[in-house]
Parts: C-alpha cells; structure tokens; sequence
C-alpha cells in the first residue's frame, strides 16, 4: 500500500450511499431532539393549571423532573452506555 493509499483507506465509509443521501438530515434530527427532549422540562407548568397544585407543589416538581433529567444523564454517562450500545447492530 503506498502512501496515499493508506491515508485514504481510513477514510472510507462502509456504507458512503447512506451517508451521502441522509447527510441533510442530521441538522434537522438533532434540532429536532433538542426541541423534543427540552419540551419536557416545561410540561409540569402546562399541567399545573389543571391539577391545581400550590407554588410550592409546582416548584417540587418542576425541580423533580429537571433533576431526573440530570441524574438520567449522569447514571448514562457515568456507566458508559453510549460506548456499549452498538448503532449499527
């Protein structure tokens, strides 16, 4: 293999059709998760209203449901789940 053979050959994707014809799609995806995942954190000021809790009820759960989320993250973080996971299977 020569040189300018090796630098390439990592460089190659397995499935370089897929690639090239989804590749528009990963900005969108990930916006779209973001507005997705975010949208949580605000559902209990949504249902507040209707179930008639006081501040301090809202408060509790405002903070239980953010700190789920962080915890969540940690505790995948934390045991590597993302690394363990493999996306093409």
């Amino acid at each position: 293999m020569s040189g300018s053979d090796a630098v390439t050959a990592g460089t190659t994707s397995r499935c370089p059709a897929i690639v090239d014809n989804y590749e528009y799609l990963i900005l969108p995806t990930i916006v779209y998760a973001q507005f997705a995942g975010t949208s949580l954190w605000f559902a209990p000021n949504a249902v507040v209203s209707n179930v008639g809790f006081d501040e301090h009820q809202v408060a509790a759960l405002v903070s239980s449901v953010q700190g789920g989320f962080i915890a969540g993250t940690l505790l995948l973080t934390y045991f590597a789940v993302s690394d363990r996971c493999n996306p093409a299977a």
